[in-house]
């Protein structure tokens, strides 16, 4: 057929090797984008993902000693590494502490210690007394207590984690 007067008229019936090799290139090449694409998606997605639950946990845990030093009947105190309130409940006060260890934040409350934000590289409690802030301890038994409590915690950096630096200033309620 090739070499017939109608196929010469028409031109070749087909592709040539050269041809064919260079879309096949071609058709690689697209391929090789392709798929470094979607890999780079794939990345994102799992940074952002990693990103996304470390946020969520950092700010439960910031909720949950802000609603816990809201709700102080008596305190604070700083006892070493340990931050100790009396918070208040409908079914009357219990005691809630707060210390690092361990490269975490930990609460303990009714005998359970329970890590509430990991990951931590350095922590510290501050509290304003008189109009200016201060590290030195408080105790229960003062009755000059502390208008607001300062939390600075620094976390680490990690593959898929924010970083940075996290503070948060809990006003504290009125004594009685």
């Amino acid at each position: 057929m090739i070499g017939t007067p109608e196929a010469r008229r028409y031109g070749s019936a087909g592709f040539t090797l050269i041809e064919l090799l260079v879309s096949l290139a071609l058709f690689a090449l697209i391929s090789l984008a392709g798929v470094r694409l979607v890999e780079t998606i794939v990345g994102v997605q799992q940074r952002s993902a990693g990103r996304a639950e470390r946020l969520g946990e950092v700010q439960r845990a910031i909720y949950l000693v802000t609603a816990d030093f809201e709700q102080l009947t008596a305190g604070p105190e700083l006892d070493g590494d340990r931050v100790r309130i009396t918070r208040g409940s409908g079914e009357g006060g219990y005691d809630v502490s707060y210390r690092f260890a361990g490269q975490a934040l930990h609460r303990i409350a009714s005998g359970t210690d329970r890590a509430v934000l990991t990951s931590l590289s350095a922590s510290n409690w501050r509290f304003l007394k008189d109009g200016a802030w201060t590290d030195q301890p408080v105790t229960r038994e003062r009755k000059d207590r502390p208008r607001a409590i300062e939390l600075t915690i620094e976390l680490q950096p990690g593959p898929g984690r924010m970083a940075g630096t996290v503070r948060r200033v809990i006003e504290l309620p009125r004594q009685p």
